[in-house]
């Protein structure tokens, strides 16, 4: 799998907010985009 680079986790984030507005929400489908993240960095 290609490695998951800062600006698609960016623009993740940003349609995730826009599509919720309830934090809970959004950090449950936050969380595992932020560790992939952590996952793919050197």
């Amino acid at each position: 799998m290609p490695a998951y680079a800062i600006d698609a986790f960016v623009e993740n984030l940003k349609t995730i907010t826009a599509q919720h507005s309830d934090d809970r929400e959004i950090l449950r489908r936050v969380t595992p985009l932020a560790a992939r993240l952590a996952e793919d960095t050197d």
